[in-house]
């Protein structure tokens, strides 16, 4: 992510945060760390799981993750 593109990710949850606007954001995809926005700590991190509830194996995951979906 370039810097402008990761200024706009923060501009936007604080902006959100401070009107009490709750931000979701996808973990992403890769099987790896998540991805932000979602890896903000403002930001609800969801992730995929599969029928059995348990986190898939092409979805990101880490401590970030909110709501695993």
């Amino acid at each position: 992510m370039d810097d402008h593109s990761q200024g706009t990710h923060v501009a936007g949850t604080v902006v959100a945060a401070s009107n009490s606007i709750g931000v979701l954001g996808a973990a992403g995809n890769s099987g790896g760390s998540v991805i932000y926005p979602a890896a903000y700590s403002s930001v609800i991190a969801v992730s995929a799981a599969d029928s059995s509830n348990k986190i898939t194996t092409w979805s990101c995951y880490g401590p970030q993750i909110d709501i695993p979906f």
